[in-house]
């Protein structure tokens, strides 16, 4: 979802897109927080997994709730989006259950009641005086599958219980367990072929609010029951999942369930459980123990919307870096996404992972033109190439993508030259730095990344000696900026600045002398008697060397420093405001700091990009780089900025140069 992430901030007037993730069990239990986001923001728009859209829709009457789209893609914002926010479901207890008072526990989805209703004559028919559900599989890891389920034959004592009559609620294929298990049995288990609870959740919903109660191991059903209000009793292994609190009889998501777990791990402890459920059903008054959701006179459900995948997009934004490996990209990519929607466009973006995943790989110049490659190509990735041909232009966010011939280069510069060249695309290369060949004989890869760039209807390079490569390339190439600063400048945030406070980040050209390095500057900021904090954090993946980083640099600083794992864009832009100097070695981070104003000290990458950053931003090489080999002078200049940071900050007039430079990527594309 290419928005900024709500950090729990004030959402009055705001719009805000909240989402499913993981197993549809948990977008059950998280969704139990939609109805105060309702309460908190003048609109929310909930995409959730499709087969809970109509349920979803019925209960949250005040919510405009949308199907995902299918393959994990994002969906088409509307142009006005810029204004808006996004969160998971799964993030809102962040907010919103931070104590046990925190937790209403009260039923919060409404199933269909003609639906009810008719479950509840078709389950009298049994004649019984009450009827159970049950299920006893759960688990989709085999590890958690084993722990959590039971098999039948060990629930027979609830089937002895007299007056009950019991309902298989468990998902997938086991008929042939219920025949064995039915054969000759005095009550048999009712199997009813039209409750289906893998494709339709929304009758799923309704025959469990017409059931007394239902009986089951840890699965989504006890989710769906739960959030129904009907009375549940929840088998639990010795080591159950976080959200059950070990040792607990009652769940705060859900005042209706009661929890009975083993008293010791492995299947010979689920007799003493089974036994305890047997027991509580026994004394279960009929009467008082039906809590049907459907029974409650449910609103006016809004029509679900679902999303037309189909629709013909604007832009197909490929590289797209807002679900990445730290924070910068995601700001640089959204502030794509941002910019485009300035324009009236609407995008449909291709995630940097999906460009990772592609098969085949050209891995020689002639396959970019060879018919047959192309169609395996078409072949394995048809999803992306009807995308390809959907789209009015093409994108291509470069960021430090196309460098070399690894994955990513690969896939982004056969998809540049088949959207050119097979589909007559106008191809838009932006936002990047490039250097075709870093290590090794540059002569084939100069030739093929000039023969793809050649396509291009435009390319735009973000500092100055990508600028110069392409240049001796014969690549006509614009001048522009990273889009880093048009975010920071259309999402400012407010952290006072402490001088005595450096923060310290990654860095990609992570080798054992860099790490010393850092290690003896971090060392000189505490001797300074300055704050020293490392800023790690990121949107899906924390970067790697980031983490090898800190693992090596934790003795050497003896624990003398404070770690910010940035949860959000706005908390990672705070922690480099609020600091007097930065060092790191990240492109993105350096521009950050810029950004908001603070100083630099900048180390080398994986390209020469950094040193051309220097001079985009206009600073002198010989106040803010630091080079691993000559330590001595690194240190002249960390006490140089830490006396007076003025030498490592760029100037506002500069940075607003920065900004009209970053806004050249787009110069070319139409706007409505």
């Amino acid at each position: 979802m290419p928005l900024p992430k709500w950090d729990g901030g004030d959402l009055a007037g705001r719009t805000i897109h909240l989402y499913g993730e993981q197993g549809i069990g948990d977008e059950i239990m998280f969704a139990s927080c939609v109805a105060d986001m309702a309460r908190r923001a003048a609109q929310v728009k909930l995409w959730c997994e499709p087969r809970l859209a109509p349920l979803f829709a019925r209960s949250f009457p005040g919510v405009e709730v949308l199907a995902k789209p299918r393959g994990g893609l994002a969906p088409l914002l509307e142009p006005q989006a810029n204004e808006t926010l996004r969160c998971s479901l799964a993030s809102l207890p962040r907010f919103l259950r931070r104590a046990a008072p925190d937790f209403p526990g009260s039923p919060y989805l409404a199933a269909d009641a003609v639906a009810t209703a008719r479950w509840r004559e078709r389950f009298a028919a049994l004649g019984g005086r009450r009827v159970i559900g049950i299920s006893w599989r759960g688990g989709g890891a085999p590890r958690a599958r084993e722990a959590r389920s039971i098999a039948l034959e060990q629930l027979a004592p609830l089937f002895a219980i007299e007056g009950v009559r019991i309902v298989d609620l468990q998902y997938g294929d086991h008929r042939e367990e219920i025949a064995r298990f039915n054969a000759g049995a005095a009550n048999p288990l009712a199997r009813f072929d039209d409750i289906d609870p893998l494709r339709d959740m929304d009758g799923f919903a309704a025959a469990i609010a017409a059931l007394d109660a239902v009986v089951c191991v840890d699965n989504s059903t006890a989710h769906l029951a739960g959030a129904l209000g009907v009375p549940t009793l929840l088998l639990l292994p010795f080591q159950a999942d976080w959200r059950w609190e070990h040792g607990r009889e009652a769940s705060p998501w859900y005042a209706s369930l009661r929890l009975l777990w083993q008293q010791q791990p492995g299947p010979d402890a689920w007799p003493s459980v089974v036994q305890r459920a047997s027991e509580q059903l026994s004394n279960m008054d009929g009467a008082g123990a039906q809590v049907l959701s459907g029974g409650v006179a449910a609103a006016a459900a809004p029509g679900v919307a679902r999303p037309d995948v189909d629709a013909a997009p604007d832009i197909l934004l490929l590289n797209d870096t807002s679900y990445w490996y730290h924070w910068g990209c995601t700001c640089t990519s959204l502030a794509l996404h941002e910019s485009l929607r300035e324009r009236g466009l609407t995008v449909d973006p291709v995630h940097i992972t999906h460009l990772n995943a592609l098969a085949p790989l050209p891995v020689t110049v002639a396959q970019f033109d060879d018919d047959a490659f192309f169609e395996a190509f078409r072949a394995g990735n048809p999803g992306l190439i009807s995308r390809l041909q959907a789209a009015s232009r093409v994108m291509v966010n470069g960021e430090g993508s196309l460098h070399d011939f690894g994955i990513t280069a690969r896939a982004l510069l056969y998809l540049i030259y088949i959207a050119a060249k097979r589909m007559g695309k106008a191809v838009h290369i932006v936002n990047h730095s490039c250097y075709p060949a870093t290590a090794g004989d540059p002569t084939a890869l100069d030739a093929l990344y000039r023969m793809v760039y050649s396509t291009a209807s435009f390319v735009a390079v973000r500092e100055e000696k990508s600028l110069a490569r392409l240049t001796a390339l014969g690549i006509e190439a614009t001048p522009t900026f990273d889009c880093l600063p048009l975010y920071a400048a259309r999402h400012p945030v407010n952290a006072p600045r402490v001088m005595r406070r450096v923060v310290m980040a990654g860095c990609v050209q992570l080798d054992a002398r860099m790490v010393e390095l850092l290690a003896r500057l971090g060392n000189e900021v505490l001797a300074a008697g300055c704050e020293l904090i490392f800023l790690a954090g990121a949107n899906a993946w924390l970067a790697q060397d980031d983490a090898l980083l800190l693992a090596a640099l934790h003795p050497r600083l003896r624990g003398r420093y404070r770690l910010v794992a940035a949860t959000s864009e706005a908390e990672w832009l705070e922690t480099i405001a609020g600091a007097g100097l930065l060092i790191s070695g990240r492109f993105h981070h350096s521009i950050a700091a810029a950004a908001v104003g603070t100083a630099l000290l900048i180390a080398g990458s994986n390209t020469a990009k950094n040193e051309g950053l220097i001079d985009r931003l206009g600073l002198n090489p010989d106040a803010v780089w630091m080079d691993a080999a000559q330590p001595d002078v690194a240190s002249t200049r960390l006490a140089a900025l830490l006396r007076d940071p003025a030498g490592g900050t760029v100037d506002p007039a500069r940075l607003a140069q920065l900004r009209e430079l970053a806004n050249r990527n787009f110069e070319q594309l139409p706007a409505r």
